[in-house]
């Protein structure tokens, strides 16, 4: 694929992301491996890792290599316990948010109007939040009862 055709797709993605934390969290968990997906597919036909080579980025990584070291399962302790494990695999998918944070900032919001694109699915989200509560707020119900 083109990558212009991949931007254009993480892109709408992306926007859908504030959308699905609000009311679909399965739709912004999608959307954001989207982008993830897009982004790494996009800079490997490009061959291009100066993004991850950026100081937040690389101290964000050492963050997360501690995360995981803090979550790895014991086999000694409470044997079986799948508490451990899900604490793991939790630990591990955070990888995911960085990515698309580093997605975001080099690739898809380097232009005026994807930033405002961005600022204008914000602001809806914002809005509808407002009216939401001002609604529960005057009837005692949002509109989904």
């Amino acid at each position: 694929m083109r990558p212009e055709s991949l931007r254009r797709g993480a892109l709408a993605a992306a926007l859908l992301v504030p959308l699905g934390l609000l009311h679909a969290f399965v739709l912004a968990e999608i959307c954001i491996a989207i982008v993830d997906v897009l982004f790494l597919v996009c800079m490997a036909q490009r061959r291009d890792i100066a993004w991850a080579r950026q100081p937040w980025f690389v101290l964000a990584l050492i963050w997360w290599a501690w995360l995981l070291l803090c979550s790895t399962p014991l086999p000694f302790a409470t044997f079986g316990s799948a508490g451990w494990v899900m604490g793991f695999v939790q630990a591990f998918v955070v990888l995911r948010l960085l990515v698309f944070t580093v997605a975001l900032q080099t690739w898809l919001l380097v232009t005026p109007r994807t930033q405002k694109a961005a600022w204008l699915a914000l602001a809806l989200c914002g809005l509808w939040i407002g009216v939401e509560s001002w609604q529960q707020y005057l009837t005692g119900t949002n509109i989904f009862g």
